[in-house]
């Protein structure tokens, strides 16, 4: 009976030996594991744990940059820039943006459309960032909201710059800026990192053309933040780079009598230096006010644009299909004298008519020019001495081609 109870108390001992040492090497394992895990943190991920925290603990505004300016031959600036008064919204700052939007809907009479597009912003976006609610304010709205600033938590009054165009002579050359759009980051590949709010980027003309060089280099605002988000004190300021200033061959006095004399026509004057081919004057009939483009365009003057028969935004000076009229005489001349059919003295008698092909073709004068030479047929647009050189010149070319 003894040696019964002895044998299981030996057993029993055995029994719980082997499950502590079982538990010891768990315990080991799991002691091994997390101080392992501890190093790891401490020295192999140190780098990329203290970057995440500098992160959580630095915040980075960034700066619209000012945009270059456009100047005509003799440096006066038709494109340039001027100070608009802006209200921004940090939403993070803002303890309530309900009562936020409520008063500023009474103070700068900010319409219910504008509030809804500016909450679907606002929730698409970090809460840091800043949203533009009003980017064109006059100096009587931007002093009201300086008023009543200390009742707008998260609202920052700014001071910005805008492009701003000296008239409408220039409006179709120059073309104009507006907000960036889904389709400006879908084809310009250079504004994915251009992510400001208030930018704008060019849509036709020469802004477009050399927008990524009239663009500037984006700044930015680095301030310390605490567990809110608050912030503490100013890190770094970087204001950016300036776009590049562009000078045109254009004059803009010429610009503005040319428009002048087309005005509300359905027209296009062009002027080019005949020694180098520069554009001197590029103006197309009727124009538009490229000004009303930089802030978003009213729908009413968009609708008043779009429905006019004579067709305001299309540049009729590069994108009108028109037939070349006598303009082709000059092509024909040196045509002919190239190809050895005429000289510049050879004599054409014009009798009003002509007959080519068993076809007859007029003159615009009925009873003709008379006798006419190369000068006097370019002075006098004779429709008869060109007609002949233009069947000689094509008969040559058929000659030598067979």
């Amino acid at each position: 009976m003894f040696s019964s109870k002895s044998g299981n108390t030996v057993i029993k001992s055995k029994l719980i030996n082997r499950r502590m040492f079982l538990l010891t090497i768990a315990k080991t394992i799991v002691v091994v594991g997390v101080l392992g895990r501890l190093i790891s943190l401490q020295i192999n991920e140190s780098s990329k744990y203290k970057t995440l925290s500098d992160k959580n603990r630095f915040r980075e505004w960034k700066i619209a940059p000012e945009r270059g300016v456009v100047k005509d031959f003799f440096n006066k600036e038709i494109a340039s820039n001027s100070q608009v008064y802006q209200i921004h919204l940090i939403p993070e700052n803002a303890q309530n943006i309900e009562e936020v939007f409520f008063r500023l809907k009474s103070i700068l009479n900010i319409s219910n459309k504008k509030i809804s597009s500016l909450k679907k912003k606002i929730k698409k976006q970090k809460p840091w960032e800043p949203v533009i609610v009003s980017d064109n304010l006059n100096w009587s709205e931007f002093s009201r909201v300086n008023l009543f600033l200390h009742e707008l938590q998260g609202i920052e009054p700014i001071v910005s710059v805008a492009r701003t165009y000296e008239d409408n002579s220039s409006a179709h050359a120059l073309g104009y800026v507006s907000q960036i759009s889904a389709k400006d980051l879908k084809n310009k590949k250079y504004l994915k990192d251009i992510a400001v709010p208030g930018i704008a980027v060019g849509k036709t003309g020469l802004e477009k053309k050399l927008d990524k060089d009239m663009i500037g280099k984006v700044g930015f605002q680095r301030y310390e933040v605490n567990a809110y988000g608050k912030r503490i004190q100013q890190i770094q300021v970087n204001e950016g780079q300036v776009g590049e200033s562009f000078k045109t061959t254009l004059d803009a006095d010429v610009q503005k009598y040319a428009a002048e004399i087309i005005k509300d026509k359905a027209a296009a004057v062009c002027v080019m230096d005949i020694y180098n081919g520069d554009v001197i004057s590029m103006v197309s009939s009727p124009t538009y006010d490229p000004n009303a483009f930089v802030h978003g365009v009213d729908l009413k003057y968009w609708n008043e644009l779009i429905s006019n028969d004579k067709k305001p935004l299309t540049n009729k000076a590069l994108s009108g299909l028109y037939p070349p009229g006598s303009t082709i005489k000059t092509l024909v001349a040196l045509s002919a004298l190239e190809n050895g059919i005429t000289r510049p003295l050879s004599k054409v008698k014009c009798t009003g008519k002509i007959e080519l092909f068993g076809e007859k073709f007029h003159c615009w004068k009925k009873k003709g020019h008379g006798t006419v030479n190369m000068r006097s047929a370019i002075q006098r647009s004779c429709d008869v001495y060109f007609l002949r050189n233009c069947t000689k010149t094509r008969s040559r070319q058929i000659i030598r081609n067979s």
